[in-house]
Order: structure tokens, then sequence, then C-alpha cells
């Protein structure tokens, strides 16, 4: 009996450690913070929607209320896309360094090239969104916050498409082994492949998602109502990020 209870107790211990050392993963690292932002900031923005929808067309007892609720959330949305500026300062600096291990490895695919253009407009948006915060935080004089907001999107929007692409043609090669995997083989190589594969189609609809938020952001969604659009973006949104918290964690 005592055994049973030691063995609870070191399960449990060892469940808590787990979940710690992914706290602290997650919480340590800007891109774990920023996913899981924006998969919060998200939620708050399909709520705000919710509630304004609610306000409009629910009995007149309950619209109060629903505007109130609406008017929160609506904060709460704002208040996190300042916190995910100001998260995201700097964050530059990693494009940078991507850029650079691309150039020094010097034989570049077609993959690779596109990739590096990704990323180079990646980090043409990340600073357009840093003077973006900037701005908004009156610390950049007759500087135009809306307009650098405008600049950011647009770069945000070609970063997102290649890295689509991207994906798409690393997909397209999924079955072959990469250099690194030639040297394995039997049980070893199936299971590199299939972890690779996993973080490929991971990154796809991570990047998938994101790619329709920014679309419909920017109205290219067509097919979207304009009435349901705040949820389809807030719904990108939350699924990007949700996929993202899971990468980081993993």
């Amino acid at each position: 009996k005592l055994q049973f209870l030691y063995f609870i107790a070191k399960m449990g211990s060892e469940h808590h450690n787990d979940a710690l050392a992914k706290a602290v993963r997650l919480s340590g690292s800007a891109e774990g913070r920023e996913q899981v932002m924006k998969a919060l900031h998200s939620v708050f923005k399909v709520l705000a929607w919710r509630y304004t929808v609610q306000s409009l067309t629910a009995p007149n007892a309950e619209r109060k209320a629903a505007r109130v609720s609406a008017a929160k959330y609506r904060k709460l949305t704002g208040t996190f896309e300042e916190v995910r500026s100001v998260n995201n300062l700097m964050m530059w600096l990693g494009n940078a360094e991507s850029i650079q291990a691309m150039v020094l490895k010097g034989d570049v695919s077609a993959a690779d090239g596109v990739n590096g253009v990704a990323v180079l407009f990646d980090l043409f948006y990340k600073v357009a969104d840093n003077v973006k915060c900037l701005a908004n935080l009156k610390l950049l004089e007759n500087t135009d916050h809306k307009l650098w907001a405008t600049r950011a999107s647009t770069l945000e929007f070609w970063s997102r498409l290649l890295a689509v692409i991207f994906d798409v043609m690393l997909l397209s090669n999924s079955g072959k082994p990469t250099a690194e995997e030639k040297g394995l083989s039997g049980k070893e190589l199936q299971l590199a492949m299939q972890a690779r594969n996993k973080k490929l189609l991971l990154n796809f609809f991570r990047d998938l998602f994101d790619f329709m938020r920014v679309a419909a952001e920017r109205g290219h969604i067509s097919s979207v109502p304009k009435p349901a659009l705040p949820a389809f973006i807030g719904l990108m949104g939350l699924l990007s990020g949700g996929v993202g918290t899971y990468q980081v964690l993993a």
C-alpha cells in the first residue's frame, strides 16, 4: 500500500515538474508568449463580435448587458494588441540571424530562396510593427502610427503568403530523406522522417491560418460574409496561436 502511494506521489511530482518546465519554456521565449497572446487576443475578438451581434439582435432587456460585454472585450482586444506589439519589439533580430545563416550556407535551393524572401518580408513587417508600437506609445514624434500599421499589414500579408508557399514546397518532398537523414536506416530513418513531416504539417497549418487571418483583415476573402468577418479573423488567429503554442511546448 505504501509502495502504491509512493508511486502515485512520484507520478504526480513528475507531472507537476513537467508542467512547470513547459510553462517556463512557454513564458521564457518571446515566440512562446506571442503564440499564447495571439490565441487569447483572438478569443477576445470573437467574444467582442459575439456580444456586438447580441446587442443588436437580442431582446431589448438583454441588449444593455450585451453592449457592456462587447465594450469590455473590445477594450481587452485593444490592450492585447498593444501588449503583443511590445512583446515583439526587437524580434526582427531573429530574422536577421536567420538570413545571415542562409547566406553563410552557400548552397541555396529554390525552397531556401522562397524562405529567405519570406523571412526578409517578416523582418520588415516586424520593424514596421515596432515603429507603429513606438508611435502609438508617443515615443516617436511626428510619426503616423496608422500609416505604419497599414505598412505592417502589407508586409505581413506577403510574408505569410511566401511562408505557406515554402511549406508546400517542403511538403512536396516530404517522402524523400533529407541530407541529414541519409545516414540513417530502418526504424531510425522512419522515426526521423515522421518527426520531420509532423513538424512540416504543423508549420503549414500555422502559417496557413495566419495567412487566412491577414488576408481576411485586408478584405481579400470575399467568400466570408462581412458581418461574420471579425469572427473568422478571430478563429484563424486562435487556430494559429493554438498550433504555435503546441509547437513551443512539444
